[in-house]
Parts: structure tokens; C-alpha cells; sequence
């Protein structure tokens, strides 16, 4: 029996010791021997120092052989064991102390947990990574969640914006919105003052939180604005400070902030076509700020809508005046025909005819002046029937007069048209095909050929260029592009435009990119940034008239497609536009 107990103690799967009182190891088991590499009874009668790291020797003189003393027994203590090789291996240890005579023997189990530890340490880590997915899904939902209100406000405003052509509610909603969503301390429309070269003007509507003084009608004056600034925004750019007093701004600029108690501000341009309108200003006055790149979109994109709000009541005041002015041009023709009258029996029928035509363009002066909002159409419709009817009594002023009503109604016509075109777009679905660009191009080029045929253009075309795509999407880019290429090439006795496939770019997997080039006006690569924004104009629109919304058209196709489109070009050396599309499968 106790062989057979022996065989058990050696064999066991956790390690065995017992030593005495002085720290002299009394029995070893086979297990614990090799698991420190001893051979068999090598650590009987040695110390348990032999045994034992510093930390451990530490450890067992001030809490373990304490504890095993005062309470007979300790459970499940760590403790570190020095083998034969140096190494430490980690230890669960469980001892109970029993009296064997008049001495005591303290007895020992020790598991070692290397593995076990590793697991732990996994299991911690796995814990931290989950804890770090949960809270970066936290963040993404929180950050999707802002950009959806974000959209959702960017909405509403917009809406509210196109029902309106009094600025002063477009700005006053404008600000208050702002200011609320991205918790600002103010937000405030600021207009230049005409011929002051940027240095004058003042806050013309504001949202601004309590406990922080208004900016509303103060008169500003910036003399460093004009010079150091004003250059910077007439270009489209953005400034966005997180710090005044860590931005290296100019001491008078800073001056003129620290008077509002600005800490840190965002300011983007408001433009009149090529002219600096304004600015949108957001100010956090209670601490420095760092903005995000999402609030910087956000205030981009109002902005965005607050500059064609500016042209629009800009439109709108110009056709207030011209149908003033036809008013007063039928009020001078009124005066003729009753001149006319007194004169010759004959011409009072004529001059009551005329006094009937009077009577029904004042009438319709009127239903327009007060119902400016009806559909453009009935204006047009109303213009055409008088001229059609009555033009041949109306002098050369009266004429120019429709003239001037009718571009401009054209012009919002066309501004309608093309929105409307690029809304459809973003809808239409996609019905992808082989499409033969190159084919395409031939076909735009004969076409631009023919309505001018006094030009001199050589198109170089490369055969062969087919990609997956819509046609009739793909068709519009093409035409876009060939468009305004013919456009800016005018100026040019002879020309060149070229197509075909960019082979020395890196090409992305299942696409191709393609080029095209002209030698016509070209443009400023630092006012690229704009180039394919809707209603954003490189160029004098008196020169090269158009839109504005091409550009943004096809990009909106290319992205639809998966692609991306660039440009590449310099003052009066021409332009090249890249564009991806995807290869045939």
C-alpha cells in the first residue's frame, strides 16, 4: 500500500513538496522535480532558496510562511519557482500545515499556470478589443446620427431658402439653424460695404447666445482686411481658426475679433458671381474650438445655398427695376397717344386701341409685380403675345425693354433646366452596356463641326475606346466636356482637342481612365477646388457664357459610374480632364 501510494504522490499531475519550519525541503515529488529539470530526489534536504527568485524569497518570508502559520493554511496564492535552467515558472499554490510529533511539517500542491495566465492575458485582451469595437460602433452611430440631422437640417434650409426671396429671412433662419445644430456661441452674416476695397462693413444678421455681445449694426472697420484677406476668400477658400491667438493672424485682424470676444471662428465666403458678397462667420467665443471637417461641410454647403439666395434676390431686383422702367415707358406712351388724339380725328381710334393695349400691359405690369412667384412661363407667354400683337407700335425703347425681360427670364429658365437635369440625373437609373467612346466622341465632334464650320479644330481621337456604361449617361458627359472644350478654344484661330486613354496613370482595378485635352483658355490650378462645384464659374461669363452646372453634371455621372474625374491645366496653355469609367466585364 504504501508503494502504491508513493507511485501516486510522483506520478500525480500537479507538483508536490513539503518542507519544515527552517525552510528545509522534505519531500519532492517526481512531477515538481522534472518540471523544474532536478533529477529525481536532488531538492530532498536542500533549501527552499534553491528554489526560490528573490521576489519569491521576499514574498514567502513577509506573507506566505506568515499566513501558513497563523492559519494552518493558505489557498490558492501565486508564487514563481526558479528552475535548474534559470527560468521562473508561475505558480498556483495551495499548503496546509500539520504537526508531526513535536515538530511541523508544511505540505505543498503547485499547479503551474503559465498557460493559464496566457489565457487570461487573451481573454483580457479580447475584452479590450470587444470594449473598443463597442465604443467605436458608439462613435460611428453617434457620428452617423449627427450626419443624417445634418442632412435633415441641410434640407429643411435649403427648402426654405427656395420659398423665399426676402434675405433678411433667409439669413435670420439661416443663422438661428446653424447656430443651434453645431451648439456655436454666434453666427452672423456679414456684408462688404460697396468701393470700400474690403475694409468696411457690418453684421447684417446674427444668432448669438446669451452672455455674449451682438454684432448687429456695428460699423467694422479691418484696414490689414482688403490687403491681407479679401484675396484669399474672392477665391472660395475657407478659414477656419482654431485658436486667434495660435494662427498667426495679423494683430489689427485679431483686434477686430478679440472686440467680439472670438476665441476661435469659421468663416466661409459668400460670393456674387466672381464678386465677394460677404461672409458666413461662426464664432465660439467661450474657449478655442478645433472644428471638425464635418462641420466645415455642413456651413460649406448652407453657404452654398445662402450665394445663389444672393444672386436670385439679385435677379429678382433687377426684374422689380426693368418692369419699372417698362412702366414708365407705357405711362410716355399713354401721353403719345392722347397728343396723338387731339391731332387728327382719324388716329383717336387708333389712340384708343393703344389706350386698350395700355390698359392690359398695366394690368399685367401689375398681376406681375405682385404675383412675382407665378411660373415663369405665364411671364414668358404674357411678353410674347404683347410683342406679337402690339410690337409694331411700340418704340425701339419699348423693345429693348422685352428684350432685356426675356434674357433674363431665359436665364432663370436655363439655371431651372439645368438643376432639374442634373436632379434627374442623380435618379435615373443606370443601364450599363458596351458603350464605344471613341465612336461617340466622332459623332459629338461632326456635330460642333458643322455649327461652326468657319473654325479650324483638329480632333485626334483614339480608336477603340469602349467602357461599361450608360449610354445616354455617358453620352451627356462627352457632350459636356467636348462642349467646353469648343468653348475655350474660341479665341484660337486653329485648335486642337484630343481623347483616348491615359495609360501612364495608375489605373484602378476594373476601369480605365480616360483623357481630354485642348490647348484653349485653361485655368488657375489654385481656383480648381471650384471647378466642378454647380454655378461655380473659372472664367468671365460676359466671354464664355454658360451656366455654371456642366461640370458638376458629368462629375455627378462619373460618380454614378464608380468613377472619379480630375483636371489638369494652366492660363492660356489649355486643359486636360481625366475620368475614370468601368471596363467591360
Amino acid at each position: 500500500m504504501s508503494q502504491q501510494i508513493d507511485e501516486l504522490l510522483n506520478h500525480a499531475p500537479c507538483g508536490f513538496l513539503s518542507f519544515t519550519d527552517d525552510g528545509a525541503i522534505a519531500l519532492v515529488n517526481l512531477t515538481l522535480s522534472e518540471l523544474l529539470g532536478y533529477p529525481r530526489d536532488f531538492l530532498a534536504g536542500k533549501m527552499l532558496d534553491v528554489i526560490l527568485p528573490i521576489a519569491s524569497r521576499i514574498f514567502y518570508q513577509t506573507h506566505f510562511f506568515p499566513l501558513l502559520k497563523l492559519h494552518g493554511k493558505v489557498e490558492e496564492i501565486y508564487f514563481s519557482l526558479r528552475a535548474k535552467s534559470g527560468n521562473d515558472i508561475p505558480m498556483l499554490i495551495n499548503a496546509e500545515r500539520r504537526q508531526q510529533g513535536e515538530t511541523f511539517v508544511n505540505n505543498c500542491i503547485f499547479i503551474p499556470i503559465r498557460q493559464r495566465i496566457q489565457y487570461e492575458d487573451e481573454i483580457l485582451k479580447a475584452k479590450k478589443a470587444a470594449e473598443a469595437a463597442a465604443l467605436a460602433q458608439k462613435q460611428a452611430e453617434i457620428a452617423l446620427r449627427e450626419q443624417y440631422d445634418r442632412a435633415i437640417l441641410l434640407s429643411g434650409i435649403t427648402q426654405r431658402i427656395r420659398d423665399s426671396l426676402n434675405l433678411a429671412t433667409i439669413f435670420e433662419i439661416s443663422t438661428q439653424e446653424i447656430r443651434q445644430s453645431i451648439h456655436a456661441d454666434r453666427v452672423g452674416i456679414f456684408k462688404f460695404q460697396p468701393d470700400s476695397n474690403f475694409n468696411d462693413g457690418e453684421f447684417v444678421c446674427e444668432s448669438v447666445a446669451d452672455g455674449f455681445d451682438s454684432a448687429i449694426a456695428i460699423k467694422i472697420h479691418d484696414r490689414c482686411f482688403g490687403e491681407q484677406y479679401a484675396p484669399f476668400y474672392q477665391q472660395g477658400r475657407i478659414q477656419a481658426v482654431d485658436d486667434i491667438y495660435h494662427a498667426g493672424l495679423t494683430e489689427c485682424h485679431r483686434d477686430i475679433l478679440q472686440r467680439f470676444q472670438v476665441q476661435a471662428n469659421l468663416v466661409v465666403p459668400l460670393l456674387k458671381g466672381a464678386h465677394l458678397w460677404g461672409l458666413l462667420c461662426i464664432h465660439q467665443c467661450s474657449a478655442p474650438r478645433q472644428w471638425q471637417a464635418v462641420e466645415i461641410d455642413f456651413i460649406q454647403q448652407i453657404a452654398n445655398q445662402l450665394t445663389i439666395a444672393i444672386q436670385q434676390a439679385n435677379l429678382f431686383n433687377q426684374l422689380q427695376a426693368e418692369l419699372v422702367e417698362r412702366q414708365k415707358a407705357e405711362d410716355r406712351m399713354v401721353e403719345a397717344n392722347a397728343q396723338l388724339s387731339m391731332a387728327n380725328l382719324e388716329l383717336q381710334r387708333t389712340s384708343a386701341q393703344l389706350e386698350a393695349t395700355n390698359q392690359e400691359l398695366e394690368s399685367f405690369s401689375y398681376s406681375v409685380s405682385h404675383d412675382l412667384r407665378a411660373p415663369l412661363r405665364a411671364i414668358t407667354g404674357f411678353s410674347q403675345i404683347l410683342l406679337e400683337d402690339y410690337g409694331d407700335r411700340f418704340d425701339d425703347d419699348c423693345k429693348d425693354y422685352f428684350d432685356r425681360i426675356s434674357r433674363n427670364i431665359h436665364r432663370m429658365e436655363a439655371l431651372i433646366d439645368d438643376l432639374l437635369r442634373l436632379s434627374r440625373i442623380s435618379r435615373a437609373e443606370i443601364n450599363y452596356g458596351k458603350v464605344d467612346l471613341s465612336e461617340m466622341v466622332r459623332e459629338i465632334a461632326g456635330d460642333l463641326q458643322a455649327s461652326q464650320p468657319q473654325r479650324v479644330v483638329e480632333f485626334l481621337i483614339e480608336p477603340k475606346a469602349i467602357a461599361y456604361t450608360d449610354r445616354n449617361l455617358t453620352l451627356v458627359v462627352l457632350e459636356n466636356l467636348l462642349q467646353n472644350a469648343w468653348k475655350y478654344t474660341n479665341r484660337h484661330a486653329t485648335a486642337r482637342i484630343e481623347f483616348g486613354m491615359a495609360t501612364d496613370i495608375h489605373q484602378t482595378l476594373g476601369q480605365t481612365t480616360y483623357f481630354l485635352r485642348d490647348d484653349g483658355a485653361g485655368f488657375n490650378m489654385e481656383n480648381s477646388s471650384k471647378l466642378f462645384g454647380a454655378f461655380q464659374r473659372l472664367h468671365s461669363a460676359s466671354e464664355f457664357p454658360g451656366t455654371g452646372i456642366g461640370l458638376a453634371t458629368v462629375q455627378r455621372v462619373i460618380r454614378r459610374h464608380g468613377g472619379k474625374i480630375w483636371a489638369e491645366a494652366a492660363i492660356e496653355q489649355g486643359a486636360t480632364f481625366y475620368f475614370t469609367l468601368p471596363d467591360p466585364p
